[in-house]
């Protein structure tokens, strides 16, 4: 798969060839295709618990709060796109985590 991305981007891969991987369906941008699929689970996980504030250490889906992780990280240094930051503040995506303290 990647060689047709890398073959695509290189302006060697003839135009029957695009079409026919098109027509399949084919994912051009395997990243912006990701990013979209996190997105899509972290709306469903709000629909199924009202809010946005994935466990950082969720075992049950450790891809999902780890991307939460990553995309507060990726706006804090200016590295998340305003669409992106737009997409997520619309479900209420929580930018700020509430810290609890230790008890001892």
């Amino acid at each position: 798969m990647d060689r047709q991305r890398q073959a695509r981007r290189r302006g060697k891969l003839t135009k029957e060839r695009t079409l026919q991987l098109k027509k399949l369906g084919f994912v051009w941008d395997a990243l912006a295709n990701r990013w979209e699929e996190r997105f899509a689970e972290l709306v469903v996980y709000k629909r199924a618990h009202g809010h946005c504030a994935i466990p950082t250490a969720w075992a049950e889906k450790r891809a999902l709060a780890h991307w939460v992780v990553t995309q507060r990280v990726f706006r804090k240094s200016g590295k998340l796109s305003s669409k992106r930051i737009s997409q997520l503040d619309s479900i209420g995506f929580q930018w700020q985590v509430k810290r609890q303290r230790a008890q001892g």
